[in-house]
């Protein structure tokens, strides 16, 4: 059964519920993975309790809108949401999912985990850097700010070495389906190449 949460649980959990709402909004979730993994870093939960909650609080309240022809896109108001996952206390847990998030998960998983090894004082720092190089991969033309607080070098590590391994294939799976939307490798790499163009 779903638990019933304390009024500190449900403050506790709030920001995580708010944030993890952005992977079932009818846009490109990547542009929230810095944000949503920012967010999870700081909360207590492990990397297991953070996917529990993804799957038993808020894929079973959000999902549908990922179904709909034309589903919420700007943002869940936060008190409908909240009140939505409350409705849910004492049911029944449901196993079974209508959207698969695995792959969206694991990104966020491993950078929420990447920012936890980091200190404190440095992790705000950093996802503000992914924010701005999760664009190269998303945008055809991408227009992003480069982070001040790093180096080019630092900036190509976290480009070439966090985001890389986990947006590359899901980019280009993208580029497949809709070439004149999405980058594909070679127009990443070429906003890669103006970003840092910035920076020198």
């Amino acid at each position: 059964m779903i638990p019933h949460f304390t009024a500190d649980e449900i403050e506790e959990r709030r920001p995580i519920w708010v944030a993890l709402s952005d992977l079932y909004l009818d846009t490109d979730s990547r542009l929230s993975y810095a944000y949503i993994a920012r967010t999870l870093a700081v909360s207590r939960f492990t990397i297991e309790e953070l996917h529990v909650i993804l799957n038993e609080e808020i894929a079973p309240v959000l999902e549908h809108n990922l179904l709909q022809v034309a589903g919420e896109w700007a943002g869940f108001d936060e008190t409908w949401l909240v009140d939505r996952i409350l409705a849910r206390q004492g049911k029944k847990r449901r196993v079974w999912r209508m959207v698969n998030m695995h792959d969206e998960w694991q990104c966020i998983a491993q950078l929420t985990s990447i920012l936890r090894a980091l200190p404190a004082a440095a992790q705000s720092a950093r996802a503000q850097a992914w924010h701005a190089l999760i664009m190269l991969f998303v945008d055809k033309q991408p227009t992003c700010r480069p982070s001040t607080a790093f180096t080019l070098e630092e900036l190509e590590s976290f480009f070439r070495n966090d985001l890389w391994p986990l947006l590359i294939e899901g980019s280009r799976k993208l580029a497949r389906r809709n070439t004149m939307y999405h980058p594909n490798e070679q127009e990443i790499e070429a906003n890669w190449l103006a970003f840092a163009a910035t920076i020198r």
